[in-house]
C-alpha cells in the first residue's frame, strides 16, 4: 500500500465548480475553490483550452461566476470581498488579459447573464444589508437559509447593467426575492423566479415570470404548486424549460422534474416532461443557492439536456418535448454547450478525487481533455472503486456504498454513515470523510435508506 490520506491533506483540496464553455467550444472557464495561506476559503477563476496551459484569473478578492458573452468576444466575472458585502463585475476581453469595464454591486454575486447583443447583463446578487450587526429582529419565519445562514430582511435581487449608459438598475419590486435570470434570444425579455405572495415565507411557492423590458410588463408564466427553478429559453424564444418540484411544503426534499412552458398567442401552456421518468434533478439545494446547473436546450430546440439523480449516480439525460428520455452520460454535472452544440463541458465525478472539468466532443462521443486540479491524490492509497451493497429491509431493497482501502483483511470495523434530508443521497463520488475513515482501517457503509433521493416516488 502507498501513503494513506491524512486529515491535514484536506487543506490541499481544490474543488472545481460550474464550468462554462465558450461559444466556439474551444475554451472553458470554471471556478476553483481552495484554502488560502491563512486557512481562509478562496475562489479563483481558471481559464483552460486543450492546447494551452491553464491560467488563473483573479481580479481581486474572491473571483467567481465567469460568464461568456453570446458571441464569445467578452468575459464577465465577479469579484467579492471577503465579508461578501460588496462585489464588482469585471468585463474582460475574450483572452481574459485586458479589463474593459467594471461595475459595483451592493452584495454577493450569484450569477451573471449576458443578453444577445452584449449591451446588457443581468446579475443575481444577495443584498448586503446590515442585519448581521447588533440584535437580530426576526420579522419573517424564513429568516435563515441553509448554505447562507441568517438573512434577516435581505433579499436576492437582480441588477441590470446597461453597458451603453454605464448604469445599474435594481430590477423588480424590492419587497420580494428575484433570482435565476435568463435572457430571451431577442434580448428584450427576461425570465426569472420570484413570488408575489404576501405569505411567501410560510409556504414554498415560487413561479417563473417574464418581464418585457421595453414595455415594463410582468407576466406570470406558471401557476405554481411548488418551487420553480432555473428557467432557460429555447433558441426560438417560444419555450422556457425549468425545474419544478410540485410540493408547497419544501424547497429541498421533493424531486424536481423538468417542465416546459410554451407560449401560444398570449398564453403560456405548461407541461411536465419527466413525470414518467420518476427521477428528480441532481444536486438541488435549498433555493436560491445554485445547484447542479441549469437545463440546456439542444441547438434545434427539440430536446433538453439536464442531470438527474439515479440511485446516487448523476446522469445526463436528453429529453424531448413529448417526454422521451435518453441517458447520454453517467457521473456528470453542470453541463454547458457550445453554440453549434458539438462540444460540451461538464464536471466528471469520480470516487478517488473531486470532480474534473471535462471537454466533450459530441460528434465523436469522446473526451477531448480533462483538467485534474488534484493530481497529488493519485499517489495515495484510496478507495478507487466503492462497492454497491443491497439488502432487504421490511420488504424493501436498501442500498449502501461500501468504502474501504485494504481489502486483504477478512474482518474490519464497520461504520454506518447516514445522510441528511431524508431526501439526500450517497453516490460513488469522492468524499474526504469516507476516504479518511477508509484510510484509517474502517469499512464505511454510506447508506441510502428509504426516502433517499434518486429512487423515485413509485
Amino acid at each position: 500500500m502507498g501513503e494513506l490520506l491524512q486529515p491535514e491533506y484536506f487543506k490541499l483540496l481544490r474543488e472545481s465548480e460550474a464550468p462554462q464553455i465558450s461559444p466556439d467550444g474551444q475554451h472553458i472557464l470554471y471556478t476553483i475553490q481552495f484554502f488560502g495561506k491563512a486557512g481562509e476559503r478562496r475562489l479563483d477563476v481558471v481559464y483552460v483550452s486543450p492546447n494551452e496551459a491553464p491560467r488563473t484569473l483573479n481580479v481581486g478578492g474572491n473571483t467567481h461566476h465567469p460568464s461568456w458573452s453570446l458571441d464569445g468576444s467578452l468575459i464577465a466575472v465577479a469579484a467579492t470581498e471577503a465579508d461578501a458585502r460588496k462585489s464588482e463585475v469585471h468585463i474582460l476581453n475574450a483572452n481574459a488579459d485586458s479589463l474593459c469595464e467594471r461595475y459595483n454591486i451592493d452584495g454577493e454575486v450569484y450569477a451573471i447573464m449576458w443578453n444577445a447583443d452584449n449591451t446588457k447583463l443581468a446579475v443575481e446578487f444577495f443584498e448586503a444589508g446590515g442585519d448581521d450587526d447588533g440584535p437580530r429582529v426576526v420579522k419573517r419565519l424564513r429568516y435563515n437559509y441553509n448554505g447562507r445562514g441568517f438573512i434577516g430582511s435581505r433579499r436576492w435581487q437582480i441588477a441590470l447593467i446597461d453597458r451603453e449608459s454605464h448604469s445599474i438598475q435594481i430590477f423588480g419590486d424590492s419587497r420580494f426575492h428575484h433570482f435565476s435570470p435568463a435572457w430571451a434570444p431577442d434580448g428584450e425579455r427576461l425570465a426569472f423566479i420570484t413570488t408575489r405572495r404576501a405569505d411567501w415565507d410560510l409556504e414554498w411557492i415560487w413561479d417563473v415570470y417574464v418581464a418585457d423590458l421595453k414595455t415594463g410588463a410582468f407576466t406570470r408564466v406558471t401557476q405554481s404548486d411548488g418551487v420553480s427553478l432555473y428557467p432557460v429559453w429555447s433558441p426560438n424564444g417560444k419555450n422556457i424549460a425549468y425545474l419544478h418540484n410540485h410540493c408547497v411544503s419544501t424547497g429541498s426534499t421533493a424531486d424536481y422534474h423538468l417542465c416546459q412552458a410554451s407560449i401560444e398567442g398570449q398564453s403560456w401552456h405548461i407541461k411536465c416532461l419527466t413525470h414518467d421518468l420518476d427521477r428528480g434533478g441532481a444536486m438541488i439545494y435549498e433555493l436560491p443557492v445554485p445547484g447542479g446547473g441549469r437545463p440546456v436546450f439542444a441547438v434545434d430546440g427539440q430536446s433538453i439536456f439536464w442531470v438527474v439523480n439515479d440511485k446516487g449516480r448523476y446522469c445526463l439525460e436528453s429529453v424531448t418535448g413529448v417526454g422521451t428520455s435518453i441517458t447520454l452520460q453517467r457521473d456528470v454535472g453542470w453541463p454547458t454547450a457550445s453554440r453549434d452544440g458539438r462540444f460540451m463541458a461538464w464536471l466528471q465525478y469520480r470516487p478517488d478525487g473531486p470532480p474534473v472539468v471535462t471537454l466533450w466532443d459530441k460528434s465523436s462521443e469522446r473526451a477531448v481533455k480533462r483538467w485534474d486540479d488534484n493530481k497529488w491524490l493519485q499517489g495515495l492509497s484510496l478507495c478507487r472503486e466503492p462497492r454497491l451493497f443491497s439488502f432487504a429491509s421490511d420488504e424493501h431493497v436498501v442500498q449502501a456504498w461500501l468504502w474501504d482501502v485494504d481489502r486483504s483483511q477478512s474482518k474490519k470495523p464497520l461504520l454506518i454513515q447516514s445522510h441528511g434530508g431524508p431526501h439526500g443521497t450517497f453516490g460513488p463520488y469522492f468524499s474526504m470523510t469516507q476516504q479518511l475513515l477508509a484510510s484509517a482501517g474502517y469499512c464505511v457503509a454510506a447508506l441510502n435508506y428509504r426516502g433517499s433521493a434518486g429512487f423515485g416516488q413509485a
